[in-house]
């Protein structure tokens, strides 16, 4: 239960357990929110949210903001207290008329443990979206926050994931890509120690956006904004997802976690129950830097590589054939001057008790037009397409199936993912803007994947709550980094993936050091990216790798 206090005339407040809100009818528009231990203000929020479209004319005229919740009559007694339940929501709401002639309509929704922003905004006709801005509705103001540090969900080349506010930062596919995408989630450090989050709950329709931003602003003010940099377009109305803030976490991970936690409350993912498959953990194999490019992906290659591990007493349990076994990347075929038994090969893996993971990728090249999403010149696939839609079920046919013609692989590692339409001139089955094509790109490998083998291993590099239930593992992505610093951050990109993949599980990826293979198990599956070269001149790596998997990952299962 909480309670709403109202003064009219005066002031308002809302109480609950986790955090105080407060306001005053004269400026009603700004809600002070805090803790209970006379904490300095947590959040200095200013309603309001803007859209910025093709002729940047639909900024809301701060003339014409109104609180429209004042007009209610329980708001015009003298004083009043109001209950609610734990599963209700004070709203109190407000509009504003856009210089171009809509209309902004704001709801605040004060929850028991959380506080929402609903934005939905009118305007006759169409209307091309470049970017959605809230915590504002002036530009280069915004709200202030009393947090000196934000974490950044996202993994980047140069490995800082800790900013101060006054750092524009960026999750999603406009960003850099080693998760594609990252959680759509900002914990803020308190200057009381304790974290807060800020975050977006889109539904499925509303994953038109490719990014999802602070934006820093005059004054030390924050604003936090989605871009749309594939510019979709809508008539008459739009409405964009809620920004969220979740309060009293512990660190940024309990944040993330109380984040996807708060989504499937929400109704905006499923509560998803992992059904997996006991091979999926075990110790990969990936031929990557043993082949040295695409050319060399070959079966006598492989055939070395794998032998080298058997001579230096190495137990692996999966191997992934890396870029690329086909001719063209969007033929998902052998190619047979290459691997000129490829079948022979994974059943005499699978003899062993191994499992053979195949790569690919995102790149159409090799399809033709009518399969692919074309737009300004760029290609794409196109997962709406009928055609495309009967290729890759064939496709995960021929791959998974255990037929004549088929490889009966075990699954795939999917690579090359951050990229989302472009603005402009498109021919495709139907538009998909932002981060909603890889939602429909990402099912359809899923549901043409299960359906030929539900065991197979899914292995992408995504870790976000929305796609959680299209992949099996999160591949951590690469490292360029010194090795020194790869148990720190390897280890924090499984954080992430943990709190928002509902529990897949961890492909570690690359990192070369004593120390990563004698403690990344720890935290996911120990994954060799290593060339038959370096597998016999580093011989301290080598003893760790063997060490390793004989005392820590395989004396469970002996």
């Amino acid at each position: 239960m909480f309670q709403m206090t109202v003064i009219q005339g005066w002031s308002s407040c809302v109480n609950t357990d986790v955090y105080q809100a407060r306001w005053t009818q004269q400026k009603p528009s700004t809600i002070y929110i805090h803790g209970w231990n006379n904490d300095a203000d947590w959040i200095e929020l200013n309603v309001g949210a803007y859209l910025e479209c093709e002729d940047n004319a639909h900024m809301p005229d701060p003339e014409t903001f109104k609180s429209d919740f004042l007009e209610e009559d329980k708001f015009k007694r003298g004083i009043a207290t109001y209950t609610f339940s734990q599963n209700d929501a004070v709203e109190l709401t407000y509009s504003a008329n856009s210089f171009a002639g809509g209309k902004y309509h704001y709801v605040l929704k004060l929850a028991y443990d959380h506080v929402r922003l609903d934005v939905g905004y009118e305007y006759k006709g169409k209307f091309l979206l470049k970017k959605a801005t809230y915590c504002s509705y002036v530009a280069n103001r915004g709200s202030v926050f009393n947090a000196d540090t934000l974490f950044n969900p996202n993994p980047s080349a140069h490995g800082t994931q800790y900013s101060v506010l006054s750092a524009n930062v960026t999750v999603g596919s406009n960003s850099e890509r080693w998760f594609s995408p990252a959680p759509f989630c900002f914990p803020l450090k308190l200057k009381n120690g304790k974290w807060m989050s800020v975050s977006v709950a889109p539904t499925v329709d509303e994953l038109d956006f490719s990014g999802f931003s602070n934006t820093p602003c005059f004054g030390g003010e924050c604003a936090f904004s989605l871009d749309y940099t594939s510019e979709p377009e809508y008539e008459d109305s739009v409405h964009l997802p809620e920004l969220v803030f979740r309060f009293d976490a512990d660190s940024e991970f309990d944040a993330l976690e109380k984040y996807t936690k708060g989504l499937v409350e929400l109704g905006r993912v499923e509560d998803l129950v992992r059904q997996k498959a006991d091979w999926w953990k075990g110790v990969m194999v990936c031929g990557w830097f043993a082949q040295g490019g695409t050319a060399n992906c070959t079966q006598a290659l492989y055939e070395s590589h794998i032998a080298k591990y058997d001579e230096l007493g190495i137990d692996w349990d999966m191997l992934t054939i890396d870029d690329f076994w086909g001719k063209e990347h969007g033929i998902w075929r052998v190619d047979e001057e290459k691997w000129p038994d490829l079948k022979g090969f994974i059943a005499r893996q699978h003899k062993k008790g191994r499992r053979v993971l195949l790569w690919v990728c995102i790149d159409p090249k090799g399809l033709p037009d009518d399969e692919v999403y074309i737009d300004a010149g760029h290609r794409l696939l196109d997962p709406l397409n009928p055609k495309y839609i009967a290729r890759v079920y064939e496709s995960f046919r021929y791959m998974f199936g255990n037929e004549n013609d088929s490889l009966d692989a075990d699954g795939i590692k999917l690579d090359f993912t951050g990229v989302v339409p472009k603005p402009g001139e498109c021919k495709c089955t139907k538009r998909l803007y932002g981060v909603r094509y890889l939602y429909e790109l990402y099912k359809l490998f899923h549901d043409a994947a299960k359906r030929v083998k539900p065991d197979c291993l899914l292995d992408y590099q995504v870790a976000n709550p929305h796609f959680a239930k299209f992949h099996d593992m999160t591949r951590l992505n690469d490292f360029f980094l010194p090795n020194d610093i790869a148990l720190p951050v390897m280890e924090t990109r499984a954080k992430i993936a943990r709190s928002a993949n509902f529990g897949a599980e961890i492909d570690t990826d690359h990192p070369d050091s004593v120390e990563y293979y004698e403690n990344s198990y720890k935290f996911g599956n120990m994954s060799l990216y290593i060339s038959n070269k370096n597998l016999d001149i580093r011989k301290a790596e080598v003893d760790a790798i063997r060490r390793t998997i004989n005392e820590h990952i395989k004396s469970g299962k002996k």
